[in-house]
């Protein structure tokens, strides 16, 4: 997550039951948009983070980061 932020890479990190973005990237927003267009029992749960770093010191599993 640090060198992410060095590169000024915009990251996205699957926690416990949740996607978590800090910026939103094209990607994220295109996700944000498909995501709507779901019924609410499918819809994934995306959300905006200050900090992915403390987003994973308070998850409880990180499956993926990217």
């Amino acid at each position: 997550l640090q060198m992410l932020k060095q590169t000024d890479i915009h990251g996205l990190m699957y926690v416990d039951d949740a996607m978590l973005y800090q910026e939103p990237s094209g990607h994220v927003i295109r996700s944000l948009a498909w995501a709507e267009t779901l019924p609410a029992a499918q819809r994934p749960t995306l959300l905006q983070v200050g900090s992915l770093t403390q987003a994973a010191d308070d998850a409880q599993a990180i499956w993926k980061f990217a």
